[in-house]
């Protein structure tokens, strides 16, 4: 499990990094979005993959402040779509805080992850004390 999590966090790294530069040096063949989308396809597949798993070194809490994060925004995105009709400026102003919100997203669950891999080598090595 130490591998997986390890690789985990550098694909996570990897990502957000290739993604950031993509922000700063636009490139027209890949759109931010789709930076932003495979990023978070990766946290969100890495999520679903420690709750299934549940090892022990998992900050259940964390973790679930973090999906209910997820969940709120995704409210807000559908509250916001079922008044595109009368405020067709909420979804801009959502989409623009999404942008923001979806890069925070990234950095504090690769922060969840880097403090479980602290963990679990605080773990490998307590017997050495």
């Amino acid at each position: 499990m130490k591998t997986l999590k390890a690789a985990d966090l550098l694909v996570q790294a990897l990502l957000v990094v290739a993604g950031t530069i993509n922000a700063v040096v636009p490139n027209p063949l890949v759109p931010i979005v789709y930076a932003c989308f495979v990023v978070g396809a990766w946290q969100l597949t890495s999520m679903f993959v420690h709750l299934i798993a549940q090892p022990w070194w998992m900050n259940l809490r964390a973790r679930g402040i973090y999906l209910k994060a997820i969940a709120g925004a995704l409210l807000a995105g559908m509250i916001c779509l079922l008044l595109l009709s009368t405020l067709p400026a909420l979804l801009l102003l959502y989409l623009r805080g999404s942008l923001i919100f979806s890069a925070l997203l990234a950095l504090w669950y690769i922060r969840i992850g880097w403090d479980e891999w602290k963990c679990m080598q605080h773990r490998s090595f307590i017997h050495l004390k």
